[in-house]
């Protein structure tokens, strides 16, 4: 293991032995950073305690990226393996993993941890964390499809973390599988409707929500963290950072949409639909009030998601003869009639337009439910 000052120019230089086996060359004035060469490759490494770890390939490493990253690396401190509870590797992914996401995905990953996992596995040392621990939680969401789904992909996320920092050797939930996705295509009728609007007319925040979620067509965290100062001039403005498609996002709001929002327009910002308890916080209790709005329906309800009320917007505005692009810049969809280079050239906001739409579609619903 050869000793030498670590310089580009000496990199560059470098060759494997005659016998072409891969050689460590070590920094005299860093003595834990070094290079191995071997006859196709070069590869920086590092010692990190009694081991040594790959730190990147030389040239698409540059020399300074590869001091940076074992110096970064020597400054976390290592939990110890077999003491590691899965509460502390949560939060070492919360501040190390999540930090690095978008919001809203910070927000989803978070939630799917804490709601799933937490409650059972916080306590528990993670490699006494097994398969069947795992299974015992998303069985309980077979149920629920789409929630079981997101629940494996982001456990297996926090457990992919876990094995990078060396808290366990392997995942359990390696080779775990998502369960299959059928794309949902359920339309509420207008009796359905009817019927869910009358059952959310006891003014409480999630029914607010649910009949905003009718009048709107907008996605449920996305109304589910309405503030005050988004509406403006009767307008609905969503910011980019809550939208799934990262673009800021307006849309007019006609009189029911209003007389539901429980707070000034243009005020100080605020939350419209506070968390129980914790005015600080965006409301967060869907499964329980959904579960709740269902009972109350009726056991012949026929199943239903929230998400099906943007389904059932899109297509009784397009009953309506609004025009495709309105209906997607309502939904502030970027596929569509407006990708490619209309995307690129077309420039029109269709204001007027969704204007038009809102009230069409608030005048039909409220021939609905009133009929």
């Amino acid at each position: 293991m050869p000793n030498t000052p670590l310089t580009d120019l000496t990199i560059r230089s470098l060759r494997p032995t005659d016998d072409g086996q891969r050689t460590d060359y070590w920094d005299t004035k860093f003595p834990s950073f070094g290079v191995r060469v071997g006859p196709r490759s070069k590869t920086f490494i590092g010692r990190l305690g009694s081991g040594r770890v790959a730190l990147g390939s030389y040239p698409d490493m540059s020399l300074q990226e590869a001091r940076r990253r074992l110096l970064a690396l020597k400054s976390v401190k290592p939990m110890p393996r077999r003491e590691t509870t899965f509460l502390e590797a949560y939060k070492a992914f919360k501040a190390i993993h999540c930090s690095q996401k978008k919001e809203r995905t910070q927000r989803d990953y978070l939630r799917m941890l804490d709601v799933h996992f937490l409650p059972t596995l916080g306590d528990m040392r993670l490699d006494a964390i097994d398969h069947h621990h795992i299974v015992a939680i998303t069985d309980g969401l077979i149920k629920t499809p789409s929630e079981c789904r997101h629940a494996i992909a982001v456990g297996r996320t926090f457990f992919k973390f876990c094995v990078r920092r060396h808290y366990i050797p392997a995942s359990p939930m390696e080779g775990m599988q998502l369960p299959k996705h059928t794309p949902r295509d359920r339309v509420l009728t207008d009796a359905e409707l009817k019927a869910i609007w009358h059952a959310t007319g006891d003014g409480k925040i999630f029914s607010n929500i649910v009949r905003l979620l009718i009048l709107t067509g907008q996605r449920r965290g996305e109304i589910g963290q309405l503030r005050t100062d988004w509406i403006k001039h009767n307008n609905l403005c969503l910011p980019a950072t809550i939208t799934k498609n990262g673009r800021a996002h307006t849309i007019p709001l006609g009189s029911l949409s209003l007389s539901i929002i429980p707070t000034a327009a243009g005020s100080e910002s605020s939350i419209v639909f506070p968390a129980r308890g914790d005015t600080g916080n965006a409301f967060n209790g869907w499964m329980k009030t959904k579960l709740a709005l269902d009972k109350k329906l009726g056991a012949d309800f026929a199943p239903w998601t929230l998400h099906d009320l943007r389904r059932t917007f899109a297509t009784n505005l397009a009953a309506l003869g609004i025009r495709l692009e309105v209906i997607e810049k309502l939904l502030n969809h970027v596929s569509g009639s407006l990708v490619g280079i209309v995307g690129i050239y077309q420039r029109h906001d269709f204001k007027d337009e969704m204007r038009d739409a809102v009230t069409k579609w608030e005048t039909k619903l409220s021939a609905v439910v009133t009929a």
